[in-house]
């Protein structure tokens, strides 16, 4: 009984800097890229189904569901989250495979590629679909966004409602618009509605719809 105990707090106890990771889930075998295609951006993106984290304290509080505190930092294939709190639950896909959902909660940041996106509170799969609340950062190509609820519905697609929009890196922007939804293709454009278009922060026109093209050749 003593040595369990011991064990116990080693997981709930912080660990030293440099202490290997909590790591969830059983990596599959890699899987390589279809002929004629390039593999990941990141090298080193982690296996499918395979979760790293480090964190101040790191609890399994029942079968499938881990809370981790103070200063969380996790890497989740491709993708990266940092926050001041948690919670990530295993669940079932419709393929029968095993997943992962994520809440995470108090500054939280958001990182795979050039994407940065922060916010208060954030809940994701390890598919990469997900929602922000209360976010703002930046997103593929050189578009800086910030909404009251922002849905990353997958690596190439965001719905954004309730937000403003720029590529312009001023402090305060030359020129943006708000709308009151939008979705944003990465790398093409960006569809707006009851867009209002301002210039030095000083509304300029009003369109019912507005395409903005965003694509880097542009």
């Amino acid at each position: 009984m003593r040595l369990l105990a011991a064990l116990l707090a080693l997981i709930v106890l912080p660990g030293p800097v440099g202490a290997e990771p909590a790591q969830i889930g059983r990596p599959g075998p890699p899987k390589k890229p279809p002929a004629g295609q390039a593999g990941p951006k990141n090298p080193e993106a982690l296996p499918e189904g395979e979760i790293r984290v480090k964190a101040g304290n790191q609890e399994q509080t029942s079968k499938g569901h881990y809370k981790f505190r103070d200063f969380v930092d996790m890497r989740m294939g491709e993708m990266r989250i940092q926050a001041d709190r948690a919670d990530v639950d295993e669940t079932l896909r419709p393929d029968g495979t095993k997943g992962h959902k994520v809440v995470a909660e108090g500054n939280v940041v958001f990182l795979r590629g050039e994407e940065r996106l922060s916010g208060e509170r954030l809940e994701i799969d390890d598919t990469g679909k997900g929602t922000f609340t209360d976010a703002r950062g930046f997103v593929e190509p050189g578009v800086f966004v910030e909404g009251k609820k922002i849905e990353r519905l997958d690596d190439r697609t965001y719905r954004v409602e309730g937000g403003t929009f720029t590529s312009c890196a001023q402090p305060n922007p030359r020129w943006g618009f708000s709308a009151s939804s939008a979705k944003i293709k990465v790398n093409d454009k960006i569809i707006a509605k009851n867009a209002l278009f301002k210039v030095k922060s000083v509304p300029v026109f009003y369109l019912p719809v507005l395409v903005d093209p965003i694509r880097d050749d542009q």
